[in-house]
């Protein structure tokens, strides 16, 4: 019999090709990756989106590794092996690295559909049994994913300057707002409540007190966004005091998913905003800040600034790895 087994390989095959609760499986977003963004670093300091398949992809083999028995089969913690560098994966190729995944996804069900449920107590190693060494993969395949997920976003979000987008369509803009977040989301919800209030700092925000600021960034841009469609010019009344909202409206004691889905949805609802921007108030100048801005750039800004705060908020969250592992 195989049938608790056979729920270990169908998580495998969502994970991989399948519909995974948690959105786009690994096969449909590195399908979106073009070569040059596979071994693009928009995050200083992280992983490439190549380099985390490679990482991915070690760790399944040592699976296949050890259902063919190969006990003396070993994977060093942080070690080349482990986290490839960029130059050996580019000179191996992009298309050729997704070949290896395909054929080690292949080659793994195959194993694991000869197998019986009497597999996840054998022991892989002096310790631990397979089903502990399964449990393992599905989740680290899961966690990466998400990764890549947001490296995506962060590469379609990278905007450039504003002077060199006189013509940037509102559909665009939103499209990005939207990726950023949907990207964003399922790692922010496996956050805790607990991790999501740690302050690095008495006077720093934490996880908690920058999505709600987040939360009075698409408020107050809101109101921007609809003024200035009807005809308003002056909208120095709608600038605020970051941390007095901040502190008023006490983020830090909210519940945490409570937050979060506010956040969502109020960003979905300004993607739909923007969107719609209509084209004869976009290069209206508003008085906004201390220098006047037209409505298009408030609207680009917004999605810098979000995006900004996104990278904050996961340098707070895996303060040692970022993007990485």
């Amino acid at each position: 019999m195989k049938t608790e087994l056979a729920q270990y390989i169908r998580q495998l095959e969502k994970n991989y090709d399948g519909h995974p609760w948690y959105g786009d499986s690994l096969l449909h977003k590195l399908e979106q990756i073009r070569p040059k963004e596979a071994f693009a670093t928009p995050v200083p300091g992280a992983h490439s989106v190549a380099q985390l398949t490679a990482h991915i992809l070690i760790w399944r083999r040592m699976l296949v590794e050890k259902l063919k028995g190969h006990a003396e089969f070993k994977i060093k913690l942080n070690s080349v092996e482990d986290w490839p560098a960029q130059q050996t994966l580019q000179e191996k190729g992009w298309e050729n690295l997704l070949a290896e995944l395909a054929d080690n996804h292949r080659e793994l069900l195959e194993l694991l559909s000869a197998e019986s449920d009497e597999l996840l107590e054998r022991k892989f190693d002096d310790k631990h049994p397979f089903r502990h060494l399964l449990e393992g993969i599905i989740q680290h395949d899961a966690y990466h994913i998400g990764q890549i997920g947001l490296l995506q976003a962060r590469l379609k979000a990278r905007l450039p300057e504003p002077e060199k987008l006189p013509n940037s369509n509102m559909r665009d803009i939103a499209q990005m707002l939207r990726e950023s977040v949907e990207a964003a989301r399922p790692r922010l919800e496996a956050l805790s409540g607990k991790v999501a209030s740690i302050k690095l700092r008495p006077e720093k925000w934490s996880v908690k007190e920058i999505i709600g600021h987040l939360v009075d960034s698409a408020a107050n841009n809101h109101q921007r966004f609809v003024r200035a469609q009807l005809g308003a010019t002056d909208l120095q009344p709608y600038r605020y005091a970051q941390d007095h909202w901040v502190g008023l409206q006490q983020y830090q004691s909210a519940d945490w998913h409570s937050l979060l889905s506010l956040w969502y949805y109020y960003n979905v609802h300004l993607a739909g905003l923007i969107a719609t921007l209509q084209p004869e108030f976009l290069e209206n100048e508003l008085d906004v800040w201390e220098e006047p801005a037209t409505l298009r750039f408030v609207a680009e800004d917004y999605v810098r600034h979000l995006n900004h705060h996104l990278d904050q908020i996961f340098n707070i969250a895996y303060p040692t790895q970022g993007y990485g592992r």
